[in-house]
This record gives C-alpha cells, structure tokens and sequence, in this order.
C-alpha cells in the first residue's frame, strides 16, 4: 500500500478514446513505478496517478510527448488530490457516462504493418480475416454509436469475444488490450456473398466474390464505410493498336 508521494488527477480531452489512449497511460504509469487508473468518461480520458514527485512529473511529460500517433490532445488538466492508500499498480477501470460539452469521435485508423503481416500470414489464426485490428489500426468511427467508446458502444456489441480474443483483450502486454473491435475468424464478423442463386459466407464468400469478377459480373463491396463496386475490365490493347485503329477511323 502506498501512503507517500503525491496523487494527481488528470483530466484529457481530444480524440482520446479508439486510439490506445488507456493502454498508453497504463504502460506509462508502470515504466513509472506508478499506482491509479484510468478510464474512458464522456468523450474525454480521465486518469489519476501517485507515487514519487519526479515520476509523477515525468509522467504528465510523457504523455504530452509521446502519446499515440492518432490521438490529438487538446486540452490537459491536471489537479494534485489528496493521497489515498490504495494497492499498488495501475488499472483500466470501466467507463462512465458523465456529460461534457467537448466530444470528439474517434477516427478509423489505416492497417498497421503487424496486422498487415499477420493478414498475409498464412500460419496466422486470422490469415485473410477482413476486419482485422488491433489498438493502433482499424474501424472507430464508422462502428461507434456513442460515447464513451466501449464495445457495447459500437456495432461490435453482438460479438463475443472468444477465448483467444478475450486473453488479448485483457493481458496488458498484448498490442490488443482494451482493443474495442478485436475480432477473428471464430468470434467476429464475416464475409457474405449474396446473388441470386443464395449466399456463402466466410472464406467460401470470399472465392465467390473472385468467381463472380472473372466470370464478367458487377459486384458491390461493402465495406465498414459504404460501398464500392468492382468489375473486370477487358485486357488494354497496345498503345500501336489503338494508334493503328484511330488513324484508320479518321480516314474513313
């Protein structure tokens, strides 16, 4: 139990939540030797650390200077409190509801190169899954439905997690700790292809999609932000071909 030092809460707005913000203090406070927690309330990420007066210190430092690529931090309050005896570590406690006038929505993030090479990755348990993701990549914005951003929160809420995904999910080593979306084959959404003759889902759709382009068919995707529609052009002819053939219809 730790008595001595001082305690702090800080109170962070911005696009904090979606982008790794709680995990990032959590591995700050522990490189720190630093007790308290943190939580998603509202739209902002409010946190409160104790221990030794120097770490404290390098702790706020820190997370200005290193926080996640996509978050943007805006405002950072910080207010010393009074010290409580509480157990030592540092934990990620369940969100809160409370208002605030400033709420930003959390941004989807591109592929990261980890999840890029475990999509590739035929040995991979989630080789081809299409909605993979992690705390640095993946859907925010086009899953949230409110805020704070929770699964239960997001279009993801139905998808249980397995006890794969689950263990990512709580082991604070794993680059897919409080990972919203974290999904796989076993547990997460999937393909599904729709024609006239039925529907395939899983990895079965996705070689129907293939037979479909090659067979000269329209095909719409949708994907987490809208649809987009594919079709197979014919081979280009060579740049003297179609020379050859413009002159021709000129002479005609």
């Amino acid at each position: 139990m730790k008595t001595t030092g001082k305690r702090y809460r800080v109170h962070i707005t911005g696009i904090v939540q979606g982008v790794g913000f709680r995990p990032f203090l959590h591995k700050l406070a522990l490189e720190r030797s630093l007790g308290g927690w943190a939580k998603n309330a509202g739209g902002a990420v409010i946190a409160e650390i104790e221990g030794d007066p120097d770490e404290c210190a390098a702790f706020l430092r820190d997370l200005e200077e290193k926080a996640p690529a996509p978050a943007v931090l805006r405002r950072i309050n910080v207010d010393e409190i009074g010290m409580r005896a509480v157990p030592a570590g540092f934990k990620i406690l369940p969100s809160d509801g409370q208002s605030g006038l400033e709420r930003f929505l959390p941004v989807d993030i591109g592929l990261c190169e980890q999840c890029r090479s475990e999509l590739l990755d035929p040995l991979d348990r989630r080789y081809e899954y299409p909605f993979i993701n992690c705390c640095r990549c993946g859907p925010r914005y086009t899953i949230v439905r409110e805020l704070p951003y929770d699964r239960e929160r997001t279009s993801m809420r139905s998808f249980h997690l397995c006890l794969d995904c689950r263990f990512e999910y709580e082991f604070e080593d794993d680059r897919r700790y409080h990972a919203e979306p974290n999904a796989c084959w076993e547990c997460g959404p999937q393909y599904a292809f729709l024609d006239s003759e039925g529907q395939s889902t899983g990895r079965d759709a996705l070689d129907a999609a293939v037979e479909a382009l090659d067979d000269g068919r329209i095909l719409a995707i949708k994907g987490v932000g809208g649809f987009i529609s594919f079709v197979t052009l014919p081979p280009l002819r060579s740049s003297s071909a179609c020379a050859s053939s413009s002159i021709g219809r000129r002479s005609l």
